[in-house]
């Protein structure tokens, strides 16, 4: 076969994140940066609705027809809001989240009756909107906003960096454009000490961003004195470590800058011809610690592509527990260039380290479990003490989630997530509650704080081992050098919603947690388009059906791991199955490509060397 010659781009932009260790405490100034930064966020959120409810108002008050049928919308979405709440109830009754129990089924029909009616009341109020914007001056109604927005981020109202306040509005666009395209809402941030701080870096005199490694030096005349690098350790020869020196609060006068003081893991390389537009330093919650690490944006040549193996590589995402008790993840199936089946097809499974950890019966779910129990106990005890909230005011910042505790039901019990917060809390507001309930609440955190902690830094430590694994999985099945198809999913179908209905139990639900299909296929996407190796997306529809064999579809098969096929007789592992079919239809996407020109691809007519793809197990 004939190479294709690469087409190649000028540049691209990477990310580059490592871990990042503080030297010593976090500056309580950078808290405060960091709490200013989050009311930064929230005072633009609040712009945001300040401003589509004067577009209401002013469409309300240019035309009385749309105003009229405004408020019947308004109306029937605050009795779907209360059938939704319904619905919850009707849940708990029921103990399941089957759409087919009578309870729910009710509930839904509810829920879908309301709907159509206020589809029905948007059908109407569509001409009548239009034309009430005709009337209303939205050109003074934009300007208002931007005027806003610009005016919370400088620096005499929003008290920290230009650059900082930039990004949060450059996330806030973004954020705002993604709402209005999906209907949705902007959310306000409770503040709980994470956030980030961002740094762009520029050569003197110069326009545009980007600076070369060595430029972050404090030895560098042209080193930002904001972001630069004191040392670095090369003992360590294949993890090197950086002695990094980060400006988190502070002024442009050198004296009144506040540092704080990192070591950052180089575990792999930055490119040494990319540029480095900017960094930043993210700030994240596990338990009741944080976690740091740095982002580099860098800009670096678009590499060659690279020469590709004839064949194809499938793969299967699935959730099934086998006989052995193993999870299994995925399954790997590889073709050759003619699409006959090449070895045999490899399981991805979940480790047992993982499923001793986080399975039914794992020491994190143990822990869970007590909590829970310990948890429930001191909601029993301090409910009745905290007389519906009123031993607050109204405008103390606690009084909500006191309230919230006080009016629980009977039915639910006290978690310990609020159950440590409220501890929390408590610890540095001794006087806020009345002394039988702070003792009571001290003393949980006294006797059960160990066990919270224990179980957060556990599950963090076994979800990051989950991502170096499917990091090291994905490496390995680029090496093999041949298109990667994956099945076109709605990932939002395997999350855990409050409204969705599904028929799956707590085990079911927890399986999914383990193998976390967006991680892997994440994985396996970042590291292709690293390499430079095409995944291509295709569609599900019978690909477990359909028989590799014959192509004879399967339409009576259910939910069955093995099945025989009706007209060759071939007898098929289901996940196996549509394994080498996904890597089929991956193949003949791919032969489009190369039939429509695409020359980001070129081959290689020899054949590398099989790599095998490590288990999870």
């Amino acid at each position: 076969m004939v190479a294709r010659q690469a087409k190649v781009s000028d540049s691209r932009t990477r990310v580059y994140k490592y871990g990042a260790v503080p030297i010593g405490p976090f500056p309580s100034e950078g808290m405060d940066e960091l709490w200013r930064a989050n009311k930064l966020w929230n005072q633009l959120v609040e712009i945001h609705n300040n401003n589509r409810t004067k577009y209401e108002e002013a469409r309300c008050a240019a035309s009385s027809d749309y105003a009229l049928i405004s408020e019947s919308i308004k109306l029937k979405q605050a009795e779907i809001e209360e059938a939704y709440q319904a619905k919850r109830q009707a849940r708990m009754h029921a103990n399941t989240k089957d759409a087919q129990h009578p309870l729910l089924q009710q509930a839904n029909q509810t829920i879908e009756n309301l709907k159509k009616e206020i589809k029905k009341l948007w059908e109407l109020a569509k001409p009548k909107r239009s034309a009430a914007d005709e009337k209303i001056n939205k050109v003074l109604l934009r300007e208002e906003f931007n005027e806003a927005i610009k005016a919370a981020k400088r620096i005499k109202n929003s008290a920290i960096s230009s650059v900082l306040a930039d990004q949060i509005g450059e996330y806030f666009k973004t954020a705002r454009d993604k709402a209005f395209k999906d209907n949705a809402t902007l959310r306000f941030h409770r503040f709980d000490g994470t956030g980030f701080f961002f740094f762009r870096f520029r050569r003197a005199h110069q326009h545009t961003d980007g600076v070369s490694f060595a430029d972050l030096f404090d030895n560098n005349p042209l080193t930002s004195a904001n972001f630069c690098i004191q040392s670095i350790d090369q003992s360590r020869v294949k993890k090197p470590r950086l002695r990094l020196r980060i400006k988190v609060a502070g002024g442009a006068v050198k004296a009144n800058k506040i540092y704080a003081v990192f070591d950052l893991v180089l575990h792999r390389p930055l490119p040494s011809s990319g540029q480095i537009q900017n960094a930043k330093l993210t700030r994240t919650r596990i338990g009741d610690k944080f976690a740091y690490s740095i982002c580099f944006t860098v800009k670096e040549e678009m590499p060659k592509a690279p020469l590709l193996n004839e064949g194809a590589i499938g793969v299967d995402i699935g959730f099934r527990q086998t006989k052995d008790g193993l999870l299994r993840a995925a399954a790997l199936g590889f073709i050759d260039s003619q699409g006959q089946a090449q070895g045999e097809v490899e399981f991805l499974d979940v480790s047992e380290k993982l499923m001793q950890r986080m399975g039914d019966e794992g020491h994190v779910n143990q822990l869970k479990t007590n909590l829970d129990q310990a948890a429930n106990v001191l909601g029993m005890n301090i409910k009745p003490l905290l007389k519906a909230g009123q031993v607050l005011p109204e405008e103390h910042p606690k009084y909500k989630m006191v309230k919230a505790v006080a009016n629980m039901p009977g039915n639910i019990t006290l978690s310990f997530e609020r159950a440590y917060k409220l501890s929390t809390w408590l610890m540095h507001e001794p006087d806020a509650l009345p002394v039988n309930i702070v003792n009571s609440v001290q003393l949980w955190r006294k006797t059960n704080g160990r066990s919270y902690r224990e179980l957060h830094n556990l599950r963090a430590k076994a979800l990051l081992e989950r991502k170096h694994l499917y990091r090291e999985i994905a490496a390995n099945l680029v090496r093999h050098r041949k298109p990667i198809g994956i099945e076109k999913i709605t990932l939002t179908k395997f999350a855990e919603t409050k409204d969705a209905d599904n028929k799956l139990g707590n085990k079911a639900r927890a399986n999914r947690f383990l193998v976390s299909v967006s991680e892997l296929l994440g994985a396996i996407k970042n590291a292709a388009e690293r390499e430079g190796v095409p995944v291509y997306e295709v569609p599900p529809r019978n690909t477990s059906k359909t028989c590799s064999v014959c192509n004879h579809v399967q339409k009576t098969l259910q939910h069955e791991l093995r099945w025989i096929c009706a007209n060759c007789a071939t007898e098929h592992d289901r996940d196996q199955n549509a394994a080498i079919n996904i890597a089929r239809l991956a193949l003949e996407k791919h032969a489009e490509m190369i039939t429509h020109g695409d020359e980001s691809i070129h081959f290689s007519s020899v054949d590398h060397e099989v790599l095998t793809a490590k288990s999870m197990t």
